[in-house]
């Protein structure tokens, strides 16, 4: 019975009048400011994105017909997003007088507290050991104890070597650092001592047109000047000595990559994961009819095992009500050890001590329908499309077979027999397999309209929490805090700076969680970490979006694309014109950084979730409930996608700012030593996908570096003394789209053994599977075995 509002594009649509049932002064005081911040809300989103409230756009009004004003919040919100770039959101500025003070100031406060954070990392480290030392093996603990600073010659050494206790995702983690070490000093320590001298001394500027900080960057070369030759030739320097630097690090992996596929453990080494296999009545849709299928094609006797994937919808939820029964009658029957009539009252009041047999009769009631819905799936009729799904294991009893038919096209359409390499037994997310091929579609494209919702949202949501803690708004409606601040004037400088940036950490702070719900919800992942990799492409291009370019994003993402399609060649003189007086902006970003790896390294939600625990439960459980660490934030897929942004800042920026070298190659260095330790001695292990967040890196690395050639390109159009160093960036240009085509070419195998390294996979020792078979775990079992007593 709420008051309610309505909104149709192109029309305005009038409810009827409620006023009869509560008299005519009866409207609810909230429902003005309700419909106003609809309004503002739908108006801030469709405004932003270049459509002003004309014909088709959003019109809102009340029961009445009459549009209330707007309260003073909601008239700022409106003007805010009127007004507001995304680069004023992230607080980036023009280079501007006085940024060297700033940025060394920045420089030794960064510096001060990573050294703190070691310094309280290395005592808490000595005090809680189970939290830091809780991956390492009993030898490993031995010599991590052994001194207070053992964990820095720990960590620097590095196990690149120990493939066996690691996982191939974490070695190559770690890798990437020592990668982007190389990486920046290569190109850095050129640039430094060749390079800022050159703008120094013959940049050509009259001193007071720059900046200090400006002066030992390509800002100091006036225009027409000589030195543009060499920074042309400098953009084929920087992408050969990087393309040749991916290629070296890629050959490297494969190394690993095949030795990692040649000690994969039976089932998965010799099972292929089928996909969208026809269904119907001429289908192939269950054990025996795909097995009879492939008996055909492959040699008899090679088949091991066949599981279509069934939907076991129904007997997972009476599997939920059989532990739901158990731990109720647990607690029964401690009420009734204990002598008292009733257990404390909890969310459902509380359990009785009688109630024991009647949750031993409940639990036992759900085993029997457990047990008649899993014969029900065993022994369904082959074309029963509603036990049956598109997706089938197929086990053969040689690896030769499997690698054979995962290289075959067994049917005359290519989306049908799809045929690929099985995630982990108990990885795998088995309701993603149950759908229909229809169905999943479906899904998918409300999965990337949700996604694509959030590239569009994010100037509007960010503006509205911005206007929402203004400290002028927060003071007008908090009178205590009003005469606080007024007291004492120093702590709203401060906590104004604060707040400045409070909407858009809170918004990036969440953005991997919100990704990895919609990938949960819409997208069919098959496999938990699969969902990792995911969310590393989507977040990496939101922060290529939104912290490398955002100074071309303006207030509208799809307005600075649309003028971009229009106009494509225009993408060079846009860059040339907005990123070049940002500089000092990233040099500062690039610092910062050194503080988050820092913090990471406390582990300080862990600790802070174990010292919870710790009195109730004991050490070893407080320290299993305790982890593992926030993967939307911490997995491979979260990491990898900000430490590539850090190494794709360093690149774009590296001729119009050398120093950002220098600070990307501090950046790697305390992440060789922050991560290089967390990763290996503190956070468990973690579903491996045999590197797949490393190539994901070179490739993203690699589709960056298009966009520091034609950010170059713009600049020696602009102001370049001819169109020859034009050319010959554009040349560069070239030799990168070459050098990319020739990547995927030449690596484009990278995920399968070749087939003359197969034979000799036999002869390598195999790492300990999950499980010993591809059969649902619910039918694999019997229902008396779910219950462990």
């Amino acid at each position: 019975r709420e008051p309610f509002i309505t909104v149709q594009w192109g029309a305005a649509v009038r409810k009827p009048p409620v006023a009869a049932r509560r008299g005519e002064a009866g409207r609810a005081p909230h429902k003005s400011l309700a419909i106003a911040l609809a309004r503002t809300l739908v108006r801030a989103t469709v405004d932003m994105q270049g459509n002003s409230n004309q014909e088709g756009a959003v019109v809102l009004e009340d029961e009445g017909g009459i549009a209330p004003e707007p309260p003073p919040l909601l008239k700022r919100i409106q003007a805010d997003n009127a007004n507001t770039t995304a680069a004023d959101i992230l607080a980036v500025k023009r280079n501007a007088r006085g940024d060297l003070q700033a940025f060394l100031s920045s420089l030794a406060f960064a510096s001060a507290i990573v050294v703190v954070f070691l310094a309280v990392f290395t005592a808490l480290r000595a005090r809680f050991r189970l939290v830091y030392c809780g991956n390492a093996t009993p030898a490993q603990q031995e010599e991590l104890a052994a001194s207070w600073l053992g964990w820095i010659p720990a960590s620097i050494r590095g196990h690149d070597g120990d493939q066996d206790h690691l996982s191939l995702d974490t070695l190559m983690a770690v890798h990437f650092h020592v990668f982007a070490v190389k990486l920046c000093a290569t190109i850095g320590i050129p640039m430094c001592l060749i390079m800022c001298p050159m703008h120094f001394w013959l940049g050509g500027m009259p001193r007071g047109h720059v900046d200090s900080l400006s002066r030992v960057g390509m800002a100091n070369i006036r225009d027409g000047s000589w030195l543009y030759w060499v920074h042309a030739f400098t953009v084929w320097m920087v992408i050969f000595l990087v393309e040749r630097k991916i290629y070296q690090e890629m050959e490297s992996f494969l190394e690993k990559r095949f030795r990692w596929l040649k000690m994969m453990p039976e089932p998965r080494s010799t099972t292929v994961m089928i996909e969208n296999i026809p269904p119907g009545p001429a289908g192939y849709c269950s054990d025996e009819a795909l097995k009879a299928y492939f008996n055909r094609l492959v040699p008899e006797g090679a088949i091991q095992e066949v599981h279509v994937v069934r939907r076991t919808e129904t007997l997972m939820e009476e599997k939920r009500r059989v532990k739901a029964a158990e731990l109720l009658l647990r607690q029964a029957e401690a009420v009734r050890f204990s002598g008292k009539v009733r257990s404390a009252p909890g969310c459902c009041g509380g359990v009785r001590a009688d109630d024991v047999e009647y949750y031993r009769e409940e639990m036992m009631q759900a085993f029997e329908r457990m047990g008649r819905e899993r014969m029900r799936l065993l022994g369904a009729d082959p074309k029963d499309e509603e036990v049956y799904s598109t997706t089938a294991f197929v086990t053969f009893k040689t690896r030769r077979y499997a690698e054979v038919v995962l290289r075959l096209q067994f049917a005359p359409h290519a989306d049908e027999f799809v045929m690929s390499v099985p995630p982990e037994p108990s990885d795998i997310r088995w309701g993603d397999l149950m759908g229909d091929g229809t169905t999943e579609a479906i899904r998918e494209k409300f999965g990337y309209v949700c996604a694509i919702g959030l590239y569009l949202g994010f100037m509007p949501i960010t503006v509205t929490i911005s206007s929402i803690t203004n400290l002028e708004h927060i003071r007008s409606h908090v009178p205590l805090l009003d005469s606080t601040l007024a007291d004492m004037p120093f702590l709203a400088l401060g906590l104004e700076g604060i707040l400045a940036s409070f909407a858009l950490t809170l918004f990036l702070s969440f953005l991997p969680t919100i990704l990895m719900q919609i990938f949960d919800r819409f997208f069919i992942l098959r496999a938990d970490a699969w969902a990792q990799h995911k969310l590393q492409v989507w977040y990496f291009w939101f922060q290529i979006v939104f912290v490398l370019l955002v100074t071309i994003v303006g207030s509208s993402v799809v307005i600075a694309f649309k003028q971009i399609a229009e106009k494509p060649f225009a993408v060079f003189g846009i860059l040339a014109d907005s990123m070049p007086s940002a500089t000092h902006f990233y040099l500062n970003f690039m610092v910062m950084q050194w503080v988050t790896h820092a913090m990471n390294l406390t582990r300080y939600i862990n600790l802070v979730k174990y010292l919870a625990f710790l009195p109730i439960l004991g050490e070893h459980r407080a320290k299993e409930l305790s982890e593992p660490e926030d993967q939307d934030y911490y997995g491979f897929g979260s990491r990898g996608a900000r430490w590539t942004m850090n190494v794709v800042i360093v690149l774009v920026f590296c001729q119009l700012s050398p120093l950002i070298a220098l600070l990307g190659l501090g950046n790697f260095l305390i992440c060789r030593l922050v991560y290089g330790y967390l990763m290996v001695y503190a956070e468990g292990h973690k579903p491996d996908l045999g590197g797949v967040f490393f190539v994901q890196q070179l490739v993203h690395l690699q589709k960056s570096i298009f966009i520091y050639s034609a950010l170059m390109v713009g600049v020696l159009l602009r102001r370049g003394p001819s169109y020859g160093p034009v050319l010959v960036g554009v040349g560069a240009q070239v030799y990168m789209a070459y050098k990319y085509h020739r990547f995927h070419i030449r690596f484009g195998c990278w995920q399968h053994l070749p087939f003359q390294e197969v034979v000799d996979a036999a002869n390598y020792p195999k790492r300990v599977s999950s499980r010993p078979t591809y059969m649902q775990e619910e039918l694999d079992k019997a229902p008396d075995r779910f219950w462990d007593g």
